[in-house]
């Protein structure tokens, strides 16, 4: 399964996929390329600009996930890949990502991968345990969670908005 839904994966919010969940893409690129990060130039504003400059920038991502396994009732372990598909390296690549069931966070995670080349693939392995108030919540939400990853580089932002039944 290959899919760019693997971001979130890679960041271990890979029970999404595994359970078929729809997918909300977006894209939003820094607001140019040698601005620093701020929480300002991530958010919504001058979309087309950001755009025209993502494209520009040569990062593209993309993932897979390469296996799922049990390990135990609230637990998963998940291999994914992260490739950057594009023409330039990214630099500072960092991925982030939130599950949610409801009001309550049950699982976030933040990880930095550094570099990754034009064509380069990083492969994790990430374990997903969440604690019995957070099983209760997703229970509670109709077994329902939404996942929010965010990949960020000095290049790109993109942020991908999965809900799904699990």
């Amino acid at each position: 399964m290959h899919r760019r839904t693997a971001l979130a994966a890679i960041t271990g919010a890979s029970l999404s996929l595994l359970t078929g969940g729809a997918t909300d893409w977006t894209a939003t690129p820094p607001a140019g390329v040698d601005e620093p990060l701020t929480d300002d130039t991530i958010g919504p504003a001058d979309a087309t600009e950001r755009a025209a400059t993502d494209l520009e920038s040569g990062v593209s991502f993309e993932g897979e996930v390469v296996e799922v396994v049990e390990c135990g009732r609230t637990c998963r372990e998940a291999t994914t890949t992260l490739t950057n598909t594009g023409t330039d390296d990214a630099t500072a690549v960092q991925v982030a990502a939130t599950v949610v069931a409801g009001e309550t966070l049950v699982w976030e995670t933040d990880e930095e991968i550094g570099r990754l080349e034009a064509g380069e693939t990083v492969t994790r392995t990430q374990r997903i345990d969440i604690d019995v108030v957070s099983a209760l919540a997703i229970e509670n939400n109709d077994r329902t969670v939404t996942i929010t990853t965010t990949i960020t580089s000095a290049q790109r932002t993109e942020q991908f908005v999965t809900e799904t039944r699990v």
